[in-house]
């Protein structure tokens, strides 16, 4: 299980300590995305919450509470959410929705890989693939998820990747088969004990289940 949390909030300290004595809470998420011109497509209060000091005390809090922190963002946030992660090394990071990319266009694909390479320099962050509707539309194929799957899985290698249906979300554009079948296509060339990586072995290792 995953808890929702709010890390600029004074209750912070409490809803920590309440999640970390619910075994099956693994970790905690903040939804923090700020789309650049899309006033309807922002869920934090404001552009640069990740640099704020208050937001960053309530995050440290998570020392020594062995609950994971998951972050999600756009992919224009990616290089402030890297230095976050780089002055937390001791957090276990995990990034929703493949660095959620938004300009889908050649040049928006190759500033989301740089981007996203700054997050993947982190050896405290693990990059979570799911939300293929939510980036690409209801009618995402194959043949335009695969580079930016493959590029994610370059950036971060199998056992920091892992695959996620994004329940019930997904099945908004497909069902839960078609999309598992569609990732297995994506990794078609990867070995046996590559796929079982990153589509069990890095989950579970992650979150400890």
């Amino acid at each position: 299980m995953i808890g929702l949390v709010d890390f600029s909030s004074p209750e912070i300290e409490h809803t920590l300590d309440l999640y970390a004595s619910i075994e099956p809470v693994r970790a905690v998420r903040q939804h923090l995305g700020w789309h650049p011109t899309n006033p309807l497509l922002r869920d934090a209060p404001g552009p640069e919450l990740l640099s704020n000091t208050v937001w960053q005390d309530g995050l440290a809090l998570l020392r020594g509470r062995h609950l994971r922190c998951e972050i999600e963002i756009f992919g224009s946030q990616l290089p402030e959410f890297a230095f976050v992660a780089a002055s937390y090394p001791d957090i276990q990071f995990v990034l929703p929705v493949m660095g959620w990319p938004i300009d889908l266009t050649n040049e928006g694909h190759e500033t989301w890989k740089r981007a996203l390479a700054t997050a993947s320099a982190c050896d405290n962050v693990a990059i979570k693939i799911f939300g293929m509707e939510c980036i690409f539309g209801i009618r995402w194929t194959v043949a335009q998820i695969r580079p930016w799957i493959l590029d994610a899985v370059e950036l971060f290698g199998p056992d920091r990747c892992m695959f996620a249906s994004h329940l019930p979300i997904c099945k908004l554009a497909c069902s839960v088969q078609q999309l598992y079948a569609a990732y297995l296509e994506v990794i078609a060339d990867f070995t046996v004990s590559e796929k079982r990586q990153m589509l069990h072995d890095t989950a579970a290792e992650i979150y400890g289940l």
